[in-house]
C-alpha cells in the first residue's frame, strides 16, 4: 500500500462563495467533498477559513484571505496546507496573480491541494495552476458580460428599475405581465425585507439577512411611495431644508431627538439626510448607468462595455452623461409637496451637473496632495486620539473664524442628538499637541537610562517564550516513543485484529497531534544570550535615537510619524476635559531588531516567528481648562536634553 504524500498535513479548508445567498448550500457542499479526501488521504482539517459572499475576481480578496492564514500559522497554529475544492475557489483573477498568491504560500511554507485536480504534486502541478486559472478568469469575465447585457436589457423593457434597493420612503410594486399587481416589497433596515399584500398591506414573507428573493422573469416592477410614517418623515427633511433652512447635522439631531429610526434602523447622520436629499425619485425619475463599478464590464446601450483600469481590481467611476438612462417613476411624480418640489428640483439638478462634470465620488479619498490631505498632517493627534464613550476616532477642527484648532468627534458618520452632548464638546488642539510632544521629547531624550529596564524586558520576554527545557524534553521522547509504537502496530494492520489496531493506531495518532500542538505552543525558540539581548536592546536605543533626530526636525510628517510609532493610547474624555496618552516601545520596532534565528523548536511541519509584547514607557494625563489662552496656543518648540536646544549630541 502506497501511503499518501498528504498523510499527518494539517489543513485549512479554503471555502468561498461569490455571493452571500449561496452560502447555506455551497459551503457544506464544497465541505462535504473535502472532508472525505481528507480523511482518505489522511489529512488533518483544522478550522476552516469561511469566505461568503467574496469574489474570486478581485485581487485584493484572495491576497487578504492568504495572509490571514499566514497570520494564523505565525500565531503559532500549526498549518501545512490550504485545500481547495477546485482552483476556482482559490482564484479567478488570473495566472499572473495566482502565481502570486502560490508565492506568498510558498514563502510561508504552505502547500495548495486542489482536490478535483487529484491533489497530484510533481513539476508540471504549477502550470497546470496557471493555466486552470486563466480559464476561470475568462469563465468569470464572460459571465460579467453576460450579466450586463442581461440587466440592461431588462431596464429598458421596463421588467426592472433604476436602482436595486429603493430610497427610504420608496417600496417596489411588483405587477404581473397584464399590469396587475401581485405584491409589496418593503426594506425594514437590518437588512430586513417583508413581502406586503398590495391591497390589505398584511405581510405575506419576511426575508431575513442572507435570505435570497428572486423576482420572476415576467414580473415588472415600478417604485412607489412606501409606509406614510416613512413618507411624512422625508416631506419634514425637506421641508427642514428648503423652508427651514436647515443643514443636515440639525436635521439628524432634530429626527434623532424625536427617536424616529434612520434607514438601516440606528441613528441619523449628515450624510444620510443629504443623501436623501439628492435623491430624485422623490421627484419623479431616477438614472441608471450614471455610475460604474465593476472588474470586467458595465452595462451600455447596445452591448457592454469592457472595464478599462488595474486588472483584478474593482474600478469605479462616474460616466459621461450621455451613458446615463434616465428611468421614470409617474407613482412618484406627486411625491413631495408643491411647496419644496421646485426647489428640490433644482437642488437636485445642480447635484447632477457637478456629477457630470466628474465630481468626486462619495466616500471617494481625496487625492493625495490636495488640501484636504494637508490639513490632515497638522492635525497630529487626528486618528489616533479616541472618544472615551464612542471610542471613535476624533479629528481636527477650526473655530472662532479659523483663529483656533480643536479636536472633536468627526460629525459626518455620527448620529448627533441633544442628549449625546459629548458629541459636541471641544479639546483643544495645540495646548495637548505641546504636552504630549514635551512628554515624547522627555523619553526619548532619557532613553538612555531605560537600557537596563529594556534588557531585563527582552529578557523576561524571551525567558516566557521558550517555555520549560524539561517539558520540552519529556513530550520530545514521547512523540519518538509513540513513533516506534506506530511502526510495530502497522505490520499488523492486515491481520486478524485489524479494527483494534486501526483503532490504538487513530489514539496514537490523537496524541502525536496534541503534542505537536503543545510543542507549537511552547515554541521554545533559541535561548538568547546576554550579548544577543544586550545587542536587541541597543538596536531599540538606536530606532529611539532616530526618533528624536525626527522630533527635532520640527515638520509636521516627521512629529506625526512619532507620535504613531510611540503613542500605544489615546482616549480623551471631553466631558471632564482630560487626556490619557500611553507610551510604549511597539512590537514592530522589537520585531524589527531581532536576532533570533528563523527556526523554531515547535513541530516539523511548523515554522514559527518569535512573537514580542510591547514595552510600556509611561503614562501621560493631561487636563486641558476651559480657559486657554494666549501662550497655550503657541506652537511647539522642542526644549533639547539637559537644556542644549535641539542638539542631541551635545548633551
Amino acid at each position: 500500500m502506497i501511503e499518501s504524500p498528504y498523510k499527518g498535513l494539517r489543513a485549512v479548508p479554503w471555502l468561498r462563495t461569490s455571493t452571500e445567498w449561496q452560502a447555506d448550500t455551497s459551503l457544506p457542499a464544497q465541505m462535504g467533498e473535502i472532508e472525505p479526501y481528507a480523511e482518505r488521504e489522511g489529512i488533518v482539517l483544522l478550522d476552516p477559513h469561511l469566505m461568503p459572499g467574496v469574489s474570486a475576481s478581485i485581487r485584493t480578496n484572495s491576497e487578504a484571505a492568504v495572509q490571514a492564514i499566514i497570520d494564523r500559522k505565525l500565531g503559532g497554529e500549526p498549518i501545512d496546507a490550504i485545500i481547495v475544492r477546485d482552483i476556482s475557489r482559490f482564484t479567478r483573477s488570473g495566472t499572473y496573480h495566482c502565481g502570486k498568491l502560490m508565492t506568498m504560500l510558498e514563502e510561508a511554507e504552505i502547500i495548495l491541494i486542489d482536490i478535483r485536480a487529484g491533489g497530484v504534486d510533481h513539476e508540471l502541478t504549477p502550470a497546470f495552476r496557471m493555466l486552470q486559472s486563466s480559464q476561470d478568469q475568462q469563465f468569470a469575465r464572460s459571465n460579467a458580460f453576460n450579466s450586463a447585457s442581461g440587466s440592461r436589457q431588462s431596464l429598458e423593457d421596463g421588467r426592472r428599475t433604476y436602482c436595486t434597493r429603493p430610497p427610504y420612503g420608496i417600496d417596489r410594486l411588483y405587477l404581473n405581465s397584464e399590469g396587475r399587481p401581485l405584491y409589496l416589497m418593503r426594506d425594514l433596515g437590518h437588512r430586513v425585507r417583508v413581502k406586503l399584500d398590495p391591497t390589505t398591506g398584511d405581510e405575506l414573507h419576511r426575508y431575513g439577512p442572507g435570505d435570497r428573493f428572486k423576482k420572476e422573469k415576467h414580473e415588472r416592477v415600478v417604485l412607489v411611495p412606501g409606509a406614510d410614517d416613512r413618507v411624512e418623515v422625508v416631506r419634514r427633511i425637506y421641508r427642514l431644508h428648503f423652508l427651514s433652512r436647515k443643514g443636515g447635522h440639525v436635521i439628524a439631531r432634530i429626527l434623532n431627538d424625536d427617536g424616529i429610526p434612520a434607514p438601516n434602523g440606528e441613528g441619523w447622520c449628515s450624510p444620510t439626510v443629504l443623501s436623501l436629499l439628492k435623491t430624485t425619485a422623490f421627484v419623479g425619475y431616477g438614472y441608471a448607468s450614471m455610475y460604474s463599478k465593476g472588474v470586467y464590464a458595465m452595462q451600455a446601450s447596445n452591448s457592454p462595455l469592457k472595464v478599462t483600469g488595474k486588472q483584478g481590481h474593482v474600478v469605479r467611476q462616474i460616466r459621461p452623461r450621455e451613458d446615463w438612462y434616465r428611468v421614470e417613476c409617474e407613482e412618484l411624480s406627486n411625491y413631495l409637496p408643491e411647496d419644496v418640489r421646485a426647489r428640490a428640483i433644482e437642488f437636485q439638478q445642480k447635484h447632477l451637473d457637478k456629477r457630470a462634470r466628474g465630481k468626486r465620488l462619495p466616500n471617494e479619498p481625496t487625492k493625495p496632495g490636495s488640501k484636504r490631505t494637508s490639513v490632515g498632517w497638522k492635525c497630529l493627534l487626528s486618528g489616533i486620539l479616541k472618544e472615551s464613550n464612542t471610542g471613535k476616532d476624533m479629528r481636527g477642527t477650526t473655530a472662532s473664524k479659523g483663529k483656533h484648532e480643536y479636536y472633536r468627534l468627526a460629525r459626518g458618520n455620527s448620529a448627533p442628538s441633544s442628549k449625546n452632548t459629548y458629541a459636541n464638546k471641544l479639546i483643544p488642539m495645540r495646548p495637548l499637541d505641546r504636552e504630549v510632544l514635551n512628554h515624547i521629547e522627555a523619553i526619548l531624550c532619557g532613553i538612555e537610562d531605560l537600557r537596563p529596564m529594556l534588557v531585563e524586558e527582552i529578557r523576561s520576554q524571551d525567558q516566557a517564550r521558550r517555555g520549560d527545557p524539561r517539558e520540552i524534553e519529556r513530550l520530545h521522547k514521547e512523540r519518538e516513543a509513540l513513533k516506534v509504537k506506530a511502526a510495530a502496530l502497522y505490520e499488523a494492520v492486515d491481520g486478524p485484529f485489524a479494527d483494534t489496531v486501526r483503532s490504538k493506531l487513530d489514539a496514537l495518532g490523537e496524541r502525536k497531534v496534541a503534542i505537536d500542538d503543545r510543542l507549537v505552543e511552547i515554541d521554545a525558540g533559541p535561548q538568547l544570550t546576554e550579548v544577543e539581548i544586550e545587542r536587541m536592546a541597543d538596536g531599540v536605543l538606536a530606532d529611539m535615537h532616530q526618533l528624536l533626530d525626527e522630533l527635532h526636525l520640527e515638520r509636521d510628517a516627521s512629529l506625526r510619524h512619532v507620535c504613531e510609532v510611540l503613542i500605544d493610547s489615546a482616549i480623551a474624555d471631553v466631558e471632564a476635559r482630560t487626556v490619557r496618552v500611553s507610551f510604549a516601545v511597539p512590537t514592530t520596532m522589537l520585531s524589527r531588531v531581532d536576532v533570533c534565528p528563523t527556526t523554531s523548536r515547535g513541530s516539523e511541519p511548523t515554522r514559527r516567528t518569535n512573537k514580542w509584547q510591547r514595552i510600556g514607557l509611561g503614562t501621560l494625563a493631561v487636563h486641558l481648562p476651559k480657559g486657554c489662552r494666549g501662550s497655550h496656543w503657541d506652537r511647539w518648540k522642542p526644549m533639547g536634553c539637559n537644556g542644549c536646544r535641539r542638539q542631541r549630541k551635545a548633551a
